[in-house]
């Protein structure tokens, strides 16, 4: 193998690490908040449907909200989903 191949096999294997670690620090911070929805994709995106429509993705810590794609991990989305739902109850 060059070492060009070796490089890039050694570089996915950290980014795939980090992407597990990130998915086991977010479902962590998800449930500490009492926020359990249900899990598609093999356990890669966490679906809430109520009150609103969101889907979170917990090895990168990104959610995806009416077409829009937001980002900043578990404790960002958290305060975003509390806001949206304090607005739907009222």
């Amino acid at each position: 193998m060059s070492e060009q191949v070796e490089i890039f096999q050694v570089i996915r294997e950290q980014r795939r690490q980090q992407h597990a670690e990130w998915h086991f620090q977010n479902m962590a911070a998800l449930r500490k908040h009492g926020l359990f929805g249900r899990i598609t994709n093999r356990g890669q995106c966490v679906v809430f449907t109520r009150p609103i429509k969101v889907d979170f993705y917990p090895s990168t810590g990104r959610w995806r909200h009416a077409g829009k794609t937001s980002g900043g991990g578990a404790e960002k989305f958290v305060a975003w989903y509390n806001a949206k739902m304090r607005e739907a109850r009222s």
